[in-house]
């Protein structure tokens, strides 16, 4: 008889690519997430495309941080992404 061909296990596990959030993130609702004020939207807004995604995913304060803070520790955590121009 015809072998069929040996089949392909299935993990469970995705593929390294898919574990980084490559989502590209929607910069009005990651404003309003974060609480973000006119100065720290308007820092954002002057990245580059790339540093702003970065800067967007990477963004994440920690459950010490008061939400009224969030804004200008965002604004001092874009300072990492400006270019060395």
């Amino acid at each position: 008889g015809i072998q069929s061909p040996p089949k392909q296990k299935k993990s469970p596990k995705k593929s390294s690519k898919d574990r980084v959030p490559t989502r590209i993130l929607d910069q009005e609702e990651f404003c309003l997430t974060w609480r973000l004020d006119k100065m720290a939207m308007q820092r954002l807004a002057e990245l580059p495309e790339a540093s702003r995604q970065q800067a967007m995913q990477r963004f994440n304060p920690g459950p010490e941080v008061p939400e009224s803070d969030f804004p200008k520790l965002f604004v001092a955590f874009l300072k990492r992404f400006k270019s060395k121009d």
